[in-house]
């Protein structure tokens, strides 16, 4: 489904009573999804009381594009690129969303390294600059120090990100949204549980307009 066709799909799938116009605005369920499609993907990977842990990435979940190398962030004395990417998701502590990444149209993904001290040993063991190994360093949810080829002028990267809207190729209109069927269910019972949550709760005099406020700064956000 695109963008527009989940965003209908959710909205279908509140009851008359609780359906109001600030959650049932598609600019407003555009900035849940996100959020949903993370529980929802967490849900099916992990298991919970009603669904089954599969431990299985699901091919639907995975967003694919290439990235540039920026060579206004590189730093002319070290031995290692800076490479720039959207943040994986963290489906569970020890699994990320990062699937592969590597040069575009090899099979063969870069080695990845846990710390600086690893770094240090490979170099030791003359794993990096052997002109056969190259090594990436995960040194910020978005950044990435790459070593074993200074000459890389781009990168792909495949995996499912924490944000899919972040993709470089991203497109509201005709991107598919990273979803498979049983995903996109349970994304609409957890935003009918949000919902029905929301009109449960009693209505604060003093901070009734939050609800509209906090929906005006993403309408703002988003322009």
């Amino acid at each position: 489904m695109v963008l527009k066709e989940i965003i209908e799909s959710l909205i279908r799938s509140v009851n008359a009573g609780e359906a109001t116009l600030e959650n049932t605005d598609p600019l407003y369920i555009r900035f849940l999804l996100p959020s949903l499609r993370a529980q929802a993907i967490s849900i099916m990977y992990n298991g919970s009381k009603a669904v089954g842990a599969n431990k299985f990435i699901h091919p639907d979940w995975i967003q694919n594009f290439d990235i540039t190398i920026d060579t206004d962030i590189q730093t002319s004395d070290s031995d290692y690129l800076i490479a720039n990417a959207p943040t994986p998701l963290s489906i569970n502590s020890q699994v990320s969303g990062l699937v592969f990444f590597g040069k575009k149209k090899t099979s063969n993904p870069f080695i990845k390294a846990q710390s600086l001290s690893e770094i240090g040993d490979l170099k030791k063991r003359g794993y990096i600059n052997d002109g056969e190994h190259i090594i990436f360093l995960p040194v910020a949810a978005d950044t990435y120090w790459i070593y074993g080829d200074n000459m890389l002028k781009s990168l792909h990267w495949s995996g499912i990100l924490n944000n899919p809207y972040d993709a470089p190729n991203w497109n509201d209109v005709t991107s598919l949204f990273p979803i498979n069927e049983l995903g996109a269910n349970l994304m609409r019972d957890l935003y009918k549980m949000q919902v029905s949550l929301e009109i449960q709760q009693p209505k604060d005099i003093v901070n009734d307009g939050a609800a509209t406020s906090s929906l005006a700064n993403i309408k703002n956000n988003t322009r």
